[in-house]
């Protein structure tokens, strides 16, 4: 909330007080002394701060768990984690990540394979990368992975804990969150209506953005091609955006990409292509024509370039 609060005006810093009066209406215990709060209680709490939250469990998404809770921390948007391990119970936030090393980036396993046609789809969140914690027991900036998340612990009973849960935080108007918005643009690429070609290798990295620091961004991009930065300038876009850069392993080590797919951060309805904003990859424009609901698709050759960086910083 203190993080929140400094960046945007919407939020207010959070005493313990209020947090013990706001849960007092959920409790069936007393609130002092406090043994904790469980995920749902946290959850609660933020949502009553003016948060629209989400809860992703290991257990419900399975094999894309910690590609998700990669993609938040690429958007720059600290996430309450929830840690578990024999008797222990805790709760993190973690803020950021290692910077990417090459070796790491050819180590990614493709999330798509299709022989037949020689498709391969990689994710940047696949990259077993170390995130970065601030933990109340330890000081701050612990870095650490996320299938070891307590491994800076002395006391070795930790270093089984694994992350079970954890809460985005995201604004009330978010609707399409990270999993259905990974899965629209991976559908999209894979299957159409304008399907990549066959001999390709593509990596895809996900984020969320403010169209206004994304257009900011962009207007300064000298390597973004002229006619693709008009149009994303021009074009009207909601508060949020999930943007997927359309890369390649080696063009993604150069901190560039050749592609991308815009999605409307604000819509509900992922049907039709609803969300679907921009998508611009291998010479294909296409954009969501709303007065008719069809796909327009034109020629547009993109030369690589530089990646939106803004979103986390590099120490």
């Amino acid at each position: 909330m203190e993080y929140f609060s400094n960046k945007y005006s919407d939020y207010q810093p959070v005493l313990p007080s209020k947090i013990i009066n706001t849960l007092n209406r959920v409790s069936s215990e007393r609130q002092i002394p406090s043994k904790g709060l469980n995920i749902t209680q946290m959850a609660y709490a933020l949502r009553e701060f003016g948060f629209g939250v989400k809860i992703y469990s290991k257990v419900q998404y399975v094999g894309q768990f910690e590609r998700l809770l990669s993609c938040y921390i690429e958007s720059g948007i600290p996430i309450v984690i929830a840690i578990q391990g024999g008797s222990i119970g805790h709760a993190l936030l973690g803020i950021g990540r290692e910077s990417i090393q090459n070796d790491e980036v050819d180590n990614i396993l493709p999330i798509v394979s299709d022989p037949a046609r020689a498709i391969e789809l990689y994710d940047y969140d696949s990259i077993k990368k170390k995130l970065v914690f601030i933990d109340d027991n330890q000081p701050v900036y612990q870095k650490a992975s996320i299938d070891n998340p307590a491994i800076h612990y002395d006391d070795t009973s930790w270093h089984n804990c694994e992350i079970t849960y954890f809460i985005a935080p995201l604004y009330p108007k978010i609707y399409l969150e990270a999993f259905e918005a990974k899965n629209y643009v991976i559908n999209f690429i894979t299957n159409g209506p304008v399907p990549v070609i066959n001999n390709s290798n593509i990596l895809l990295r996900f984020y969320l953005a403010s169209s206004r620091s994304f257009k900011d961004d962009i207007a300064k991009n000298e390597t973004v091609n002229d006619d693709l930065k008009g149009i994303l300038l021009e074009t009207s876009m909601p508060k949020f955006i999930w943007v997927a850069e359309v890369s390649s392993k080696g063009l993604i080590k150069e901190k560039k990409a050749n592609g991308m797919i815009i999605l409307d951060a604000t819509e509900a309805n992922i049907y039709f292509n609803k969300p679907l904003i921009l998508a611009a990859y291998q010479g294909n424009l296409i954009l969501f024509d709303e007065t008719g609901s069809n796909l327009e698709n034109n020629a547009l050759p993109l030369p690589d370039f530089r990646i939106f960086e803004h979103n986390l910083y590099t120490i």
